[in-house]
């Protein structure tokens, strides 16, 4: 398994959008990966100023995403990942490796890759990096992720923490040396992505914990121009070695908390040699974005199930996308004793100390949906004896909030007469069932919403306008970048309706262009939802909604109509 083949099977599964507009890594695709990324991975065909290139991104959001690649269920993976940190897979060294296909030994310069610019304020840099190390007294490999940004056209800075890296480089020169062999490597399969974000006990190698999770050897190679081994099937490849007494400046780059870092001194990586695949795909990770914040946050989130299931009856844990996936933990338990969601807190902070605030709540609660947590909060936690405030203890360099830092645990759980907490139910009867399954279906609506907002207004809660049918509509080819049709008709200002979308994803480019010059539909009514259409139209902020093909039949060219949104239904209504 390899990186291409995991954009393939992303591809079948529906959950890839490829585009081939020309656009630059400079603000332009990492703007597009923001607004898509949550949904679908990303491939970038045709890159400014750098011909031959593509970029991935969005790729590894999810452990449902992940649990896909692999073909096994949610509960196999978490199961795999698991005993991956406790029983190490192995390896097995092969001679040969797809990455080799192109080498760059002679005249190096980096800034022939399209390495991007995320964030105003921000110099290039590369985000997907890990680099492969091994301990110069024990041998034992290390794979990490590292922020690198190039300062020469064969060197990067690289920020460097206190941790495997760090020690491997200090013990290399307490031993007299004046360098440290590493190679990086970019775009590489889910296990050994995951595996690389892990913090694992520095005598365990990486990619035998990915090993492990795929449950069978992962094939790795010498590399050319230095004495470590990588994994055989990666997309890029740069071997060259830290310079144990040059240092220089790193920064500002962006933290998952979407904030600025401070511009530090750190190590300098010096390239010798670069190789990759024919027209090599660059993986890039969106800082703060969906990637970033699973990347990181989902080992931590592994071990706060496995230390909070010691104290207590665990049913969930959730590390909160407004905590960065980093700082807030919501886990939901089954209370056996009025003080065990203390204990819970506690058990999460020994198991991830970078937390700054724990919610516990009861299993009723769904956790991964902020209204319900809050809800929980707001009618389940007194704010005197249940908020337990501990004013000092070691945080994460990330809070910028204050110090000494300190955590609070919320014990947002039922207290005495559960009956009293509880939700009101309205029970559900065999005929509202089938009436809400057809409405899943889109086969039937209620009368006073006639439609499914797929894309809500981020302004707007009126739409009106004149309607402009048709049954399909390619926006590559069929729409000119005034938002004109061949035959004369134009989509500025309509109420687009459609039975469908269909054509290239290019399509969704399209639209957010014509959407960009103020020549854009106001809103876009479809029976059918085409993920080409809805990811154009998120990118252009213009409103979706489904609508049944019996509303699509009654509507006519050049009815006045209006789109009213409120808080529980959609109506289109006929002036």
């Amino acid at each position: 398994m390899d990186f291409r083949y995991v954009l393939n099977k992303l591809r079948n599964l529906g959950e890839l959008v490829v585009i081939t507009d020309e656009l630059s890594p400079e603000y332009e695709i990492p703007l597009i990966i923001s607004k898509l990324e949550k949904k679908y991975g990303l491939l970038f065909e045709n890159i400014s100023n750098y011909k031959g290139w593509r970029i991935a991104s969005g790729i590894y959001t999810s452990e449902q995403r992940l649990a896909k690649i692999l073909e096994i269920s949610l509960n196999e993976f978490r199961r795999r990942y698991s005993q991956a940190l406790k029983k190490s897979g192995e390896t097995i060294e092969v001679s040969k490796s797809p990455a080799y296909e192109t080498i760059w030994d002679k005249d190096i310069n980096l800034s022939k890759i399209p390495i991007p610019i995320f964030y105003e304020k921000t110099p290039k840099y590369l985000t997907a990096s890990i680099i492969v190390a091994h301990d110069p007294e024990t041998g034992v490999r290390n794979l990490s992720y590292h922020r690198m940004t190039p300062i020469d056209k064969n060197k990067f800075a690289v920020r460097v923490v206190e941790r495997d890296l760090w020690t491997y480089m200090m013990k290399a020169k307490a031993q007299g040396k004046k360098y440290l062999e590493a190679v990086v490597i970019i775009g590489v399969d889910p296990a050994t992505a995951l595996a690389a974000s892990t913090s694992v006990p520095i005598d365990v190698d990486e990619l035998a914990v990915a090993a492990a999770i795929l449950q069978k050897p992962i094939e790795e190679i010498k590399a050319r121009t230095v004495n470590v081994y990588i994994p055989a099937n990666t997309e890029i490849v740069m071997e060259g070695a830290f310079l144990l007494d040059v240092h220089a400046d790193e920064g500002p780059f962006v933290d998952i908390t979407k904030t600025y870092d401070k511009v530090r001194k750190q190590p300098v990586f010096e390239v010798k040699l670069i190789a990759m695949r024919k027209n090599p795909i660059l993986h890039i990770i969106l800082p703060a974005g969906y990637e970033h914040m699973f990347l990181m946050g989902y080992p931590a989130e592994t071990m706060i199930r496995e230390h909070v299931s010691r104290v207590t009856r665990l049913h969930d844990v959730h590390l909160s996308y407004a905590g960065c996936c980093w700082l807030e933990a919501i886990i939901s338990i089954e209370k056996r004793h009025p003080d065990e969601p203390i204990n819970a807190g506690l058990a999460a902070f020994s198991a991830h100390p970078s937390l700054k605030k724990v919610i516990i709540v009861d299993p009723d609660i769904d956790i991964r949906n902020p209204k319900d947590v809050e809800w929980a909060v707001i009618t389940r936690a007194h704010p005197v004896k249940d908020m337990i405030v501990i004013p000092r203890a070691k945080g994460s360099s990330l809070d910028k909030s204050g110090e000494p830092r300190a955590k609070i645990i919320i014990d947002a759980t039922m207290k005495g007469d559960k009956h009293s907490f509880m939700k009101a139910k309205i029970p559900m009867t065999p005929r509202v069932l089938k009436i809400m399954r057809k409405l899943k279906e889109g086969n039937f609506y209620i009368k006073n919403s006639n439609a499914i907002p797929l894309i809500s207004p981020t302004e707007h809660k009126e739409i009106k306008g004149k309607v402009l049918k048709m049954e399909k509509l390619s926006f590559l080819g069929e729409v000119d970048e005034h938002g004109k049709l061949p035959n004369g008709e134009t989509l500025h200002n309509a109420i687009l309706c459609l039975k469908s979308g269909k054509g290239s994803t290019v399509g969704a480019l399209v639209l957010y262009k014509v959407a960009r010059t103020g020549k854009g539909p106001k809103a876009i009514l479809v029976v059918e939802e085409d993920p080409v259409l809805i990811s154009g139209a998120a990118l252009a902020d213009i409103p979706v909604l489904k609508i049944t093909p019996k509303l699509y039949e009654k509507l006519k060219k050049n009815d006045l109509i209006q789109i009213k949104f409120d808080e529980n239904s959609v109506k289109i209504i006929y002036e």
